[in-house]
């Protein structure tokens, strides 16, 4: 088989049924041959860095009409969760939520304005047949600010009535930003869920292209298993991982790779004969596979046309930089 047939066969055969597995206690597990990675970098890279929005609020509160404008500017990272069978990763937002309102109630009005620091994260899991959001955790906290009473009666009464709704006011802050806060949660949760599933829905376009492109290559190469096959999931504090395999293997833990920054994408692929052969005579096979694979997916040839292939410590890894995916 070819070694860029291996590089995009990979997540077609996770896609293959799950036949249960059965481990046996006090028994090392055999390794998989075959180890897709993927960056936390790309992944970051595909999920965005930078959210911002601007929302209305209108509410009855303590009595008081409460309007304004609301703007949220949040920072996203990603963080891998470690784990020897599962792939997934927390969506992690930073950011501030701003607002200027303004309260009216009877003949008087007051101005005022906010902030609320807040967290959120988010739970991706990768199943094999695409990246699912497990639901938003969001921490928000408002704390306003008094700017202005105005009142629209003048002299002695409409200084009175500013005196006045100014210690209502500072008394009815506490309540004031629980309400806010509670609306600010529930709007910024709702905001980010669309968010991240635009990003997702990007993500998993991505994913099914290879996917697509390599089940018809497999079937090609005739080297599609029927039945077998178990799908393996792991992941870092860099990497997710994901393999195939026989029942009851595991994913390998790889050695480290000398460079200063990680590829996008890497296949490990272990070292034996048959492998050998194809890498000696790589410039020669590689014309007519990029034909055939271009024939159905330009955009995907253009991709493995970039493709770079190291040898590391019984293995070879097929890598792509951030800007060739």
């Amino acid at each position: 088989m070819k070694l860029v047939a291996y590089s995009i066969a990979i997540l077609g055969l996770m896609f293959l049924p799950n036949p249960p597995a059965s481990a046996q206690p006090g028994k090392p597990l055999p390794e998989t041959k075959i180890v897709l990675r993927l960056s936390r970098d790309f992944l970051r890279e595909l999920t965005g860095s930078e959210f911002q929005r601007e929302e209305a609020i209108a509410k009855n509160i303590a009595g008081a009409d409460v309007k304004g404008r609301a703007r949220v500017h949040c920072t996203f990272d990603v963080k891998l969760r470690p784990s020897e069978t599962e792939s997934r990763f927390d969506l992690v937002g930073h950011g501030t939520f701003t607002t200027q309102l303004t309260a009216t109630r009877r003949l008087v009005q007051v101005a005022l304005h906010g902030i609320a620091p807040f967290d959120a994260r988010l739970r991706i899991d990768f199943g094999g047949n695409a990246f699912t959001g497990q639901g938003i955790d969001m921490q928000a906290r408002h704390q306003s600010s008094i700017d202005q009473v105005r009142s629209s009666r003048g002299g002695l009464i409409g200084a009175v009535a500013r005196g006045v709704a100014r210690k209502s006011a500072n008394r009815n802050l506490p309540e004031v930003d629980q309400q806010i806060s509670e609306a600010i949660r529930t709007q910024l949760t709702r905001a980010l869920q669309e968010e991240s599933d635009r990003r997702m829905a990007a993500m998993n376009v991505k994913v099914k292209l290879i996917v697509k492109e390599a089940e018809e290559l497999l079937r090609e190469e005739k080297v599609l298993p029927t039945n077998g096959m178990h799908r393996y999931f792991a992941a870092t504090e860099q990497h997710l991982c994901m393999s195939i395999g026989p029942l009851e293997h595991r994913i390998p833990k790889l050695p480290a790779l000398d460079r200063a920054k990680p590829a996008s994408i890497e296949l490990w692929i272990a070292k034996g004969d048959q492998i050998n052969l194809v890498v000696e005579s790589w410039d020669v096979i590689k014309p007519s596979v990029f034909q055939r694979v271009a024939r159905r997916s330009p955009e995907l040839a253009k991709v493995l046309e970039r493709i770079h292939v190291e040898s590391v410590h019984g293995w070879y890894v097929a890598t792509l930089a951030p800007k060739d995916v």
